[in-house]
């Protein structure tokens, strides 16, 4: 299993699990890149766009957003692959994948 294959798992089973938001750094076992309210949700949604090889899990931050967090996927790629949870208000979550542009 590539470092890849081992984040991304953990972090379907964590969404999978309905591990509670502040626990799944720990649950991960991997430090997140970023995650709220330590960046706001505005920078990330600035941060990211869609990775084109998960068009169907992109992160769409909107008003009934409540957390995000994610953490770096290792890919021989120029720009940072990241894989993450979004948190709706309503407690429900899902996986998304983004790639990080350059400035």
């Amino acid at each position: 299993m590539t470092h890849e294959d081992a984040i991304v798992t953990k972090v379907r089973a964590a969404v999978a699990g309905q591990v509670a938001f502040d626990s799944l750094e720990a649950n991960v076992g991997h430090q997140a890149v970023a995650r709220t309210p330590s960046v706001p949700l505005a920078i990330i949604r600035r941060a990211i766009v869609e990775d084109p090889q998960h068009p169907d899990d992109v992160l769409m931050i909107d008003a009934n957003t409540a957390d995000v967090i994610y953490w770096e996927r290792p890919t021989s790629d120029r720009n940072p692959h990241v894989v993450g949870v979004h948190v709706k208000r309503d407690g429900s979550r899902r996986i998304f994948f983004g790639v990080i542009p350059p400035p």
